[in-house]
């Protein structure tokens, strides 16, 4: 398997050049990372069409980042936006299970009351749908605010 991010480029516009010369360099796998800094929210459309690009290309998709959002923010403290944050995040998780791949990438910067609700409301969705969240660490990360997540939930929820 050979594997890179589809934002070697750019992280937002059309994806389908990128996928082309992906394949074309001898990639096998991709890391879906366009739009991982938005707010866009993919539709059903738009994610059947990068399921046929992705077989037209012979590419999988290894694993998705998911959106932590400009505005739709999953661990807001403010309710309106964390609640948006929530719905871009189980965009992305369906948007993972539909493509084939069973996890996506999140990056957390504190374990608020905010990012608990979120996690708790997002669990059932994610374990339908047979998706984990694997937790990214960021720069100046000490990994406890990580320690303490994966304290807290099932490793088939929650992983590295």
């Amino acid at each position: 398997m050979l594997s890179i991010t589809t934002d070697y480029v750019k992280s937002t516009g059309n994806p389908e050049p990128y996928l082309r010369q992906i394949s074309e360099a001898g990639f096998t796998h991709v890391h879906w990372c366009h739009q991982w800094c938005t707010d866009f929210l993919y539709s059903t459309h738009e994610i059947s069409h990068i399921k046929k690009s992705l077989a037209e290309y012979s590419l999988q998709l290894l694993d998705l980042h998911a959106s932590q959002g400009s505005e739709k923010v999953w661990n807001s403290s403010l309710e309106h936006e964390r609640l948006a944050g929530v719905e871009l995040v189980k965009n992305r998780i369906d948007m993972a299970s539909r493509l084939g791949s069973d996890v996506i990438v999140m990056h957390t910067v504190e374990y608020s009351d905010a990012l608990k609700r979120s996690l708790d409301e997002l669990e059932l969705f994610a374990k339908k749908r047979d998706v984990r969240i694997a937790l990214e660490n960021i720069r100046s990360d000490d990994f406890s605010i990580i320690e303490k997540i994966f304290n807290d939930y099932d490793p088939d929820y929650i992983t590295a």
